[in-house]
């Protein structure tokens, strides 16, 4: 899971910084060997279980939200192809959903007053949410 260009690096990072501390595991099964592993081990981790994750239909971006230089964040996020990477891409969307990344910090703002925007975040990872 990669930014598709170096610009979005950090802002990708700071959005998805709260799954980024999980271990991932597809299926409920492997969860429970995970965890019983690592408690044998004498450790705790948050588990993410892909396949318990609900699909997210993406939303198209408005028209003002493009004209005010808006973006989707799961738009500049590039999961690598593959059928086990499949369920990343679902990963990224669900965490992602409805977050618009722009430039700076007077972007968002307009973002926020003129489009509606409600979950923003900045080139330079500053978040911004309303409600």
């Amino acid at each position: 899971v990669n930014p598709i260009s170096k610009k979005y690096e950090l802002a990708s990072k700071v959005s998805l910084l709260p799954c980024l501390r999980y271990l991932v595991v597809e299926t409920a099964a492997d969860a429970k060997y995970t965890t019983e592993f690592l408690k044998e081990k004498g450790l705790q981790k948050h588990v993410l279980v892909l396949e318990n994750l609900p699909a997210v239909k993406a939303e198209p971006l408005s028209q003002r939200v493009k004209e005010l230089g808006g973006e989707a964040l799961s738009d500049v996020i590039d999961v690598a192809a593959g059928q086990k990477l499949a369920s990343f891409r679902k990963a990224v969307d669900f965490y992602t959903k409805g977050k618009i990344v722009c430039a700076d910090f007077a972007q968002a703002i307009r973002l926020q007053r003129e489009a509606g925007c409600k979950s923003i975040v900045t080139l330079d990872g500053a978040e911004f949410k309303s409600g």
